[in-house]
C-alpha cells in the first residue's frame, strides 16, 4: 500500500492500489445469528445479576440502623 502525497493546493494524489479479491460466498461463510443470539443472551443475565445485587445493597443501606444505638 503506498503513501498518499499532499501537493499543491492540498491535493492528494495517491498511487493506484491493485484490485481487491472479490468476496465470494463459501465454506468460510457462516451465519453467526444464533451464537450472537446466546452471547446477548448470557449478557442480559449477568446484567440483571448485577442489578440485583445493586438493588440488595441499596435496600440493605436503608435498614440499617444510622447511628449508634442506645
Amino acid at each position: 500500500m503506498g503513501s498518499c502525497l499532499l501537493g499543491p493546493g492540498l491535493a492528494r494524489w495517491c498511487p493506484p492500489v491493485s484490485d481487491p479479491c472479490p468476496l465470494l460466498p463459501g465454506p468460510a461463510s457462516r451465519d453467526y445469528t444464533v451464537e450472537n443470539s446466546i452471547r446477548l443472551g448470557l449478557a442480559g443475565v449477568a446484567l440483571l445479576i448485577l442489578v440485583a445485587i445493586l438493588v440488595e445493597a441499596g435496600f440493605s443501606q436503608r435498614r440499617a440502623p444510622q447511628g449508634p444505638q442506645e
